[in-house]
C-alpha cells in the first residue's frame, strides 16, 4: 500500500521545508506508531531511504521528489506480482 505525505507550507525556496526533512519526520512519527527502529539504506542511485521489517509487514520511506515523500507498506506473505 502506497502512502504519501508532503509538508502543507512547502516551497522552492523553503528548504526547511523539503523532503529530506519530511523523510526523517515520516520516520520518526512511523517509529513512535508502529515500534522499532528504521534502517537507513543508500540506493545505488544515491539518494537515501529507510526500511523496518516487523514479522510480515515491510515499511519503505523515501524521497518521491523535492517536496514529497513515499511510505510503502508490503505485507510479505502475500506473493509478489513481479515473481
Amino acid at each position: 500500500m502506497p502512502v504519501t505525505f508532503q509538508y502543507t507550507g512547502w516551497a522552492p525556496w523553503n528548504k526547511q521545508l523539503s523532503s529530506d526533512s519530511l523523510t526523517l519526520d515520516v520516520v520518526s512519527l512511523f517509529e513512535k506508531w508502529y515500534g522499532g527502529k528504521f534502517l537507513k539504506m543508500q540506493h545505488p542511485d544515491g539518494y537515501t531511504f529507510f526500511v523496518n521489517v516487523d514479522g510480515n509487514r515491510r515499511i519503505v520511506v523515501q524521497p518521491y521528489n523535492d517536496h514529497v515523500v513515499k511510505a510503502t507498506f508490503t505485507d510479505m506473505l502475500v506473493p509478489s506480482l513481479h515473481q
